[in-house]
């Protein structure tokens, strides 16, 4: 089943917060249909996302079982139909026919396809029948000569000499043959699955070997917990658990699991607020009542998340977390970091009393106490909406700064609207078309993929 939008508006609604939903079969979607898909489900049919990302679990199609982040506009935007979202809620068109997806044409090849016959056995099946049709008329004339000579011969010696004289036994040892040679290559490490292999083998001088994918036990399920100096095993554990109970992810629940296993249960504190896991932040977590945050995810997200929290993470420290993590994917695992802050400081400071309130990059002047934003020579107005004011004066006011998503949204929105990042995406778009000369090609208000935005002033 899907979730069809009745009448989709790219320019008023992109993200269908706003329309009408009608359940319908997937079979009845046709090409330049729009549909929302949210985490959990299966996307209904082959397609590129209009809005939104998230992250897809294409095992069914790949074979591997690591998810991959699919988002609107690039190279990333295709998706196929039977795959599953795992996180966050995109906006997809249909581009396939029922019955012409990715899917069904690879189940159509699978059906009609056949071994082809290798040369050898085309050249010998060809003797083969020559030599029966030869013998089956040698065995049709003896009879009539020998009856002329008065020594007719019986029916059933007729077929005996037949049987006999039909090449059978070379053609029963097709088989035979094509078992030594697979047996000869599996001696060698190299799995041959017909004849036609085994006598390509035979021209071959060079073995090139791909991995065309990841050998694993179903999903990716935690195995162990590494723990870092200073930091107790029971400790980590509990963090690690409590940072994924909004991570609905076999990753994330299979921390729970093992963290479950070795005694500790992650239970909801009270008063926290979930920060749930999206393809955008590529972490999740909570934050607790008393100001502590926990956050657990990627490497590089986690690292992020530190700095766009003021947090200066000492060289030793990172330099443990760097060679757990490098060994960790050396040897073939997904290493995740978990973090904690113990309290929430606020970011955005007030101008100091010997600072300039008034900010200065490209032809834009920003003026942080009278609230006002002029371009040009001749200081023509700026206007920006309130929104648009507050998520400007939050990326001024940390230059330089990665300032993620998360950091953006809860300081604009709230915690509760944490995973509605088409809107803040929405609004820095504006803000390019208004201050940035190039809005394709901004080079103040600059996004950092997968992690957030940075403010880049003038040197």
């Amino acid at each position: 089943m899907a979730s069809l939008i009745t009448r989709y508006d790219a320019e008023a609604d992109a993200s269908a917060e706003r329309v009408e939903l009608a359940t319908v079969a997937s079979g009845d979607l046709r090409p330049g249909d729009h549909v929302v898909v949210t985490a959990g489900e299966l996307i209904p049919g082959d397609g590129d996302i209009v809005w939104g990302i998230a992250t897809v679990d294409e095992s069914a199609i790949t074979g591997e079982s690591a998810p991959v982040v699919r988002e609107s506009g690039g190279d990333r935007s295709a998706v196929t139909g039977g795959t599953r979202v795992l996180s966050d809620r995109i906006v997809v068109r249909i581009t396939s026919k029922p019955g012409e997806t990715f899917v069904d044409r690879m189940i159509a090849l699978v059906e009609g396809a056949s071994r082809q016959k290798t040369p050898n056995e085309i050249a010998l099946g060809i003797l083969l029948a020559s030599l029966s049709i030869v013998f089956l008329i040698v065995v049709l004339t003896l009879n009539p000569i020998a009856s002329y000579a008065a020594s007719p011969v019986s029916i059933p010696v007729l077929v005996a000499l037949l049987v006999c004289l039909i090449p059978t036994t070379i053609g029963a040892l097709l088989s035979a043959i094509g078992i030594a040679g697979m047996d000869r290559l599996v001696q060698r490490n190299v799995l041959a699955l017909s004849g036609r292999a085994v006598e390509a083998a035979g021209d071959v001088t060079t073995l090139l070997l791909d991995k065309t994918g990841t050998i694993t036990y179903g999903n990716r399920r935690a195995s162990d917990f590494v723990r870092m100096p200073g930091v107790g095993d029971d400790e980590l554990a509990r963090a690690a658990a409590l940072s994924s109970l909004a991570d609905p992810t076999p990753e994330g629940t299979s921390i729970v699991e093992l963290a479950s296993a070795r005694g500790i249960t992650a239970a909801e504190p009270s008063g926290a607020v979930f920060v749930p896991f999206t393809a955008q932040t590529r972490m999740s977590g909570l934050d607790l009542a008393d100001g502590t945050q926990v956050r657990k995810g990627a490497g590089s997200a986690v690292a992020a998340w530190l700095e766009a929290s003021g947090v200066d993470v000492p060289a030793e420290l990172h330099t443990h977390v760097t060679d757990a993590t490098d060994a960790i994917a050396q040897s073939g695992g997904t290493p995740l970091v978990v973090a904690r802050i113990r309290a929430l400081t606020r970011r955005i400071a007030p101008v100091p009393a010997d600072a300039s309130p008034v900010v200065r990059f490209g032809d834009a002047t920003v003026d942080l106490v009278a609230h006002a934003v002029t371009r040009g020579a001749d200081a023509r107005a700026v206007r920006l909406t309130p929104t648009e004011w507050r998520v400007l004066e939050f990326l001024v006011r940390n230059p330089g700064r990665l300032v993620t998503r998360q950091t953006l949204q809860t300081e604009i929105w709230g915690s509760e609207h944490i995973a509605d990042t088409g809107y803040l995406r929405l609004y820095i778009a504006q803000l390019r078309k208004k201050l940035e000369d190039d809005p394709a090609h901004p080079v103040h208000l600059l996004t950092e993929s997968g992690m957030g935005y940075r403010f880049v002033p003038d040197e």
